[in-house]
């Protein structure tokens, strides 16, 4: 068996969690949200940033902990509500970030990050 997908109206009565605009960096931050929803997805799974030294924000008002890894680049700690960060050096290229608490990454918490 395989899932539909609703086109009525309810189908497009709610957004879906993570399909929000590409996140670009602004002043040497770079802010992804949690899902606010709850939903075990950041707000968008693509960003963007300028090569060189760069704060990854990761705001939670969603109550369910979460937190955001970039390998070899830095985490955050968990947190079920607030803002946490981490700042590191990045050079061009692309970088996966992701949730690190069990079971998030593997429902779909993760998205990619391209650095020019």
């Amino acid at each position: 068996a395989k899932p539909g997908k609703d086109t009525g109206l309810l189908g497009s009565a709610v957004k879906e969690a993570g399909a929000g605009k590409p996140i670009a960096a602004k002043g040497g931050t770079l802010t992804i949200p949690a899902d606010p929803g709850g939903a075990l997805l950041y707000a968008s799974k693509q960003a963007t940033a300028e090569a060189g030294q760069l704060t990854i924000a990761m705001p939670n008002e969603s109550g369910v902990p979460h937190n955001i890894v970039i390998d070899t680049k830095g985490k955050t700690p968990v947190i079920d509500k607030g803002t946490v960060d981490f700042s590191a050096d990045f050079a061009p290229g692309d970088y996966v970030f992701y949730c690190s608490v069990p079971g998030h990454r593997a429902a779909g918490m993760e998205g990619k990050l391209t650095v020019k």
